[in-house]
């Protein structure tokens, strides 16, 4: 857990956005309560990128998700919004 912590605080402090198309969407768990999702973006410099990972609703094969990645190295992505962490709205 903790690793996953610190993880999603390095790509909310400096992760990219980009618009992510949902590959596959699957709902695990007793109850459905996890849904997973495999996604490709495109990262700024428009290399092609693909990720997968925990989402809070289930999607649409198809449907755009944002996504967040670290500029250096594109594998290292999450589907936003992250789970352990809120914006602070002021």
């Amino acid at each position: 857990l903790l690793p996953q912590i610190l993880f999603e605080r390095r790509l909310a402090t400096e992760g990219v956005t980009a618009v992510g198309v949902v590959m596959k969407c699957s709902v695990t768990g007793r109850g459905g309560e996890f849904i997973k999702l495999t996604y490709d973006f495109r990262t700024q410099d428009d290399i092609l990128g693909q990720g997968r990972g925990d989402f809070k609703t289930q999607q649409e094969i198809g449907a755009k998700i944002l996504v967040l990645y670290l500029h250096e190295n594109p594998r290292k992505n999450i589907p936003h919004p992250l789970s352990a962490w809120r914006v602070k709205k002021s």
